[in-house]
């Protein structure tokens, strides 16, 4: 749906760069927090949904460091999408996915942080016999991953609240996280 929009702004992007300027000539938004274009603003949201359509998380927790842009800069470009309320953007769409940049987070390290620990997409038990896949489903409840998730999870749900809200908001008003 990201891609669909981008394809064809086109002709929304003269109406929406003389919006961005009224709001910046009254003082109401100030220019240092905007991108610098729209075109801008696009092109991150652009980035980050190729990435998440490349790299479904769903419930995982990543590193910070492997998303296409800045997380800030991302988030701020999605309120700002929310705020010029661009008639060819799925709004609950781009709230829902500036809620989910919560699952990134620093500090996280090259390891995906998964709810069982491991990914079990990529698990073959077809091979095991039963006392084999016992002990791997043993080792998999036991796995130090499953414990760090377990205590990452909590701060990812608030701020994913945090970032629900202020999806809300910039509905209404210009809203910004700084760095």
């Amino acid at each position: 749906m990201v891609r669909r929009w981008l394809c064809s702004n086109g002709g929304e992007k003269l109406e929406r760069q003389k919006l961005q300027k009224q709001h910046q000539q009254s003082g109401e938004i100030s220019d240092k927090i905007i991108t610098e274009s729209p075109t801008e603003t696009a092109l991150i949201i652009q980035a980050y949904g190729q990435y998440v359509e490349e790299n479904p998380f769903a419930v995982d927790i990543l590193d910070v460091s492997v998303l296409p842009h800045p997380k800030v800069k991302i988030v701020n470009a999605f309120l700002l999408e929310i705020y010029l309320k661009n008639p060819e953007f799925n709004k609950n769409l781009l709230k829902h996915m500036v809620a989910d940049l919560a699952h990134f987070q620093p500090g996280i390290g090259n390891e995906v942080l998964r709810p069982l620990g491991v990914d079990l997409d990529s698990a073959d038990f077809s091979h095991l016999d039963d006392a084999q896949r016992y002990e791997a489903m043993k080792n998999l409840l036991n796995n130090s991953n499953r414990e760090r998730y377990q205590e990452k999870i909590v701060s990812v749900e608030k701020e994913r609240a945090h970032l629900e809200h202020l999806a809300v908001l910039a509905e209404t008003s210009r809203v910004q996280i700084k760095a």
